[in-house]
């Protein structure tokens, strides 16, 4: 409910009661003779204001009915299966669009991949100019760009598929990100209530940790938390803008916290939205590299 509407009810509401104590306080004027008056009825209480529920956001509503065309046009074919995939990713791609501002400039987005629809609603309702690059290695490979270049970069569902060096990645990033340009980041938040849950259940705490039978190695090599995604956008030379583990996927809904387990940032996918502020911090955070070699 919006302040000003509170407040105003709240207002209504202690004046009813004030000016209605004041009637039934006054004494009523003396009459000899007259037989005792009978006790005024008890007023009708009043009934209680049912509060309002969360308010559809406009915007989100928009985004998502252009996401819907999106996903039937991308497979007009009728592949079910991955169409269901991409409308159970829906949720995901709408609140990282409300996390980027508008006019953002020249947006980076290095693994966007064939067919991505994330650059198309960037473009159209961010007015964003999105550059998607052919592949290239992320951990290993430099950019192909030239110092401070992008105003911003999206690195979405990447840093979990790293296998041996992540921070190569962001230290890139933080060198073709102008001074102050952004970073938005979303990965799985491996303790979120679902992980925690598996883990309890003595299942694998990854959100997804299958391997492929095709011998695809884009499964998820590293799940982070929350804390640790800021402390590597920290050490990459970024300073945190906004942070926040939101629960996304509709499957994951109903997943509760668990008795006696702090629940602050249990959601299932952490958001992050940090700024450059300089120059790399920590090459090797000694929390996420080992230093067997000496």
């Amino acid at each position: 409910m919006p302040i000003e509407s509170a407040l105003t009810g709240l207002a209504s509401s202690v004046h009813r009661r004030l000016t209605g104590r004041w009637r039934r306080d006054s004494p009523a004027p003396a009459v000899h003779a007259a037989p005792e008056p009978h006790p005024a009825p008890a007023p009708e209480p009043e009934p209680p204001v049912a509060e309002p529920g969360p308010q559809p956001d406009p915007f989100a509503e928009e985004v998502a009915d252009y996401l819907k065309g999106l996903i039937l046009k991308r497979h007009s074919d009728g592949s079910n299966k991955w169409m269901l995939n991409d409308f159970n990713h829906m949720r995901r791609f709408v609140t990282s669009l409300l996390w980027i501002p508008d006019n953002p400039g020249r947006v980076l987005d290095p693994a966007a991949g064939g067919g991505a629809m994330f650059p198309d609603l960037l473009r159209h309702f961010r007015h964003a100019e999105v550059d998607t690059p052919p592949y290239y290695n992320l951990e290993k490979e430099p950019a192909p760009y030239a110092d401070d270049t992008f105003d911003g970069v999206v690195l979405m569902e990447v840093l979990e598929h790293f296998t041996v060096d992540p921070m190569y990645a962001l230290v890139e990033l933080n060198r073709i990100i102008k001074p102050g340009g952004f970073l938005f980041l979303t990965t799985p938040n491996i303790a979120s209530w679902v992980s925690l849950k598996n883990l309890i259940n003595w299942h694998t705490p990854y959100i997804y940790g299958l391997f492929e039978r095709h011998h695809n190695p884009d499964r998820h090599n590293r799940e982070y938390t929350v804390i640790e995604v800021e402390r590597m956008a920290q050490a990459a030379g970024f300073g945190t803008e906004r942070l926040e583990a939101i629960t996304v996927y509709p499957d994951h809904d109903e997943v509760g916290p668990i008795p006696g387990i702090d629940p602050y940032n249990r959601g299932d996918t952490t958001f992050l939205l940090a700024r450059k502020e300089g120059p790399v911090r920590d090459r090797y955070p000694d929390w996420l590299y080992a230093n067997w070699g000496g």
